[in-house]
């Protein structure tokens, strides 16, 4: 009996309410079909009322819309950066006008898998220093971002941007999952490790790791839900949507 009640504890454990999952208009998700075969595709919540329902954007399939269908079971599956969490729900209804979108049934059971604090993505895209040496640069300096989180990034470039615990002021843009336009993020970031390094030519690089000291809430919105998108979608097709 012992053993039965910790395994119920830790299965409890790993629900969460709805709103406990904090969800934004624009998360993106992931839907899970079950027919002959197991099908994974792509969608972003529109809304939802508490108890009653959840609307999605249709899933496309290189440009055509997924033949779901009324009374479907499916699984959804949300990353938010920290957690992964899985509910299980039902096609309910699906509207073609106006809009193409999905009413799912309100989820009563979810679950979540906690992730490591921050999740770092591989990149390669140029950032600009525009503020540097406790001044503001006339001309803004090209560096690139290497790995990117929701917290940082690391930048390599050929000078050394300050010491650790100095600021550097940064701007970048990446692709807002949304609206699919380009979002500049511009913000002042704290420097939390340097150093000296070789790039794969044998130059001599400068690695200089920075914490964001205050993300503006829409343009932390916008980079939770570019890195969801890298993880959700994978890497070749997330790295597309960042802006030269």
């Amino acid at each position: 009996m012992t053993g039965k009640k910790e395994n119920d504890k830790k299965r409890n454990e790993n629900r969460v309410s709805f709103e406990e999952m904090n969800l934004q208009v624009g998360t993106r998700m992931q839907l899970i079909t079950y027919g002959t075969k197991k099908n994974e595709y792509y969608s972003s919540l529109i809304g939802f009322e508490p108890g009653r329902y959840v609307f999605i954007r249709m899933p496309q399939e290189n440009g055509f819309n997924v033949p779901l269908k009324v009374a479907e079971r499916v699984e959804i599956r949300i990353f938010t950066g920290v957690s992964i969490f899985t509910f299980p729900s039902c096609v309910e209804y699906i509207y073609q006008t106006p809009r193409n979108f999905v009413e799912l049934a309100f989820p009563d059971h979810i679950r979540v898998m906690p992730l490591r604090k921050d999740i770092r993505i591989t990149v390669k895209m140029p950032v600009r220093i525009w503020h540097m040496n406790g001044e503001k640069l006339a001309d803004t300096h090209i560096v690139t971002a290497l790995d990117l989180s929701i917290t940082g990034v690391m930048l390599q470039g050929d000078i050394n941007l300050g010491e650790v615990g100095e600021e550097v002021g940064i701007s970048f843009s990446v692709r807002n999952a949304v609206t699919d336009e380009n979002t500049l993020i511009e913000v002042m970031a704290t420097i939390r490790n340097s150093r000296k390094d070789q790039d794969e030519s044998g130059n001599t690089v400068y690695k200089n790791g920075v914490l964001f000291n205050e993300l503006r809430p829409f343009h932390r919105a916008t980079l939770q839900n570019f890195i969801n998108d890298y993880i959700l979608l994978g890497r070749q097709a997330a790295a597309q949507q960042l802006a030269g």
